[in-house]
């Protein structure tokens, strides 16, 4: 992925996930538009970043799935009878979900077949290689070990 590529999808990142940061600023909740724009822009940039370093960037996105769960759940409070904040941690979770699939060679792009129904059901070419398969090694237990 080239330098260009890589500050595409940051800026897009951001500006989706700023587009949930307007409303909710709007609206006068906590977690604004700057809160937004950074959870977006670093969960894009994890995904990123374990494309370049990793073999798997799947585990790159499950560890951005728990961050961002632990960040939301200190988001929520309860008063009483009244749960406050469940919104806000959904916001902050799904804005972590664009930023993620921002990176359009990443998982998402690793994840589609080229005849998907949601890529309207024809052959489409690919702009992506596939993820190689970790080799995994067979281990016997008993007198036939290998």
């Amino acid at each position: 992925m080239t330098s260009v590529e890589i500050i595409i999808n940051l800026v897009i990142a951001t500006l989706l996930s700023g587009l949930v940061g307007i409303d909710r600023e709007l609206r006068k909740r906590d977690a604004g538009l700057r809160t937004h724009m950074l959870v977006g822009l670093g969960a894009a940039v994890f995904s990123i970043v374990g494309l370049q370093v990793g073999e798997d960037p799947s585990r790159v996105a499950a560890q951005v799935v728990t961050g961002i769960g632990f960040l939301g759940a200190g988001t929520i409070f309860r008063a009483g009878n009244s749960v406050r904040g469940l919104t806000t941690a959904a916001g902050l979770w799904t804005v972590a979900g664009i930023g993620v699939a921002t990176n359009r060679h990443g998982a998402v792009c690793r994840s589609h077949h080229r005849d998907d129904p949601w890529m309207g059901g024809h052959p489409q070419p690919s702009t992506c290689e596939r993820a190689p398969r970790p080799r995994r090694r067979r281990c016997r237990i008993g007198p036939c070990a290998v």
